[in-house]
C-alpha cells in the first residue's frame, strides 16, 4: 500500500478512535447502537478499510444526537471524509 493511501485511511481510524473515546464505547456497542456491522467498524479502526458514505451518514446522525459536539464541528470532520470518497471510486 502506498504512503498516500495509508494517510487517507488514517482519517477514518482517527475519527473512529476519537468517537469511541468521546462516546465511551467499544466497537461492539457502537456497532449495536448504529446498526453498522461490527466487522466493518473493526476493520476501519484496525485495518485499512474506509468508511462508505452510508456508514458516514449513520455515524454522523448518531454523533449529533448523542454527544455535546456542535453540528458545525461534526459536519466539518465528516465532510473531509465525504470529499475523500468523492475522489476515490473505491468507496462509492
Amino acid at each position: 500500500m502506498q504512503k498516500d493511501e495509508k494517510e487517507r485511511n488514517f482519517i477514518d481510524k482517527k475519527l473512529l478512535k476519537y468517537l469511541l473515546k468521546k462516546l465511551e464505547f467499544d466497537v461492539w456497542l457502537l456497532a449495536d447502537r448504529t446498526g453498522i456491522k461490527y466487522m466493518k467498524i473493526w476493520l476501519s479502526v484496525n485495518s485499512t478499510r474506509r468508511l462508505k458514505d452510508e456508514e458516514l451518514d449513520i455515524l454522523s446522525e448518531y454523533v449529533k444526537k448523542n454527544t455535546s459536539l456542535t453540528d458545525h464541528y461534526i459536519n466539518k470532520r465528516f465532510n473531509k471524509l465525504y470529499a475523500r470518497n468523492r475522489r476515490s471510486p473505491k468507496t462509492r
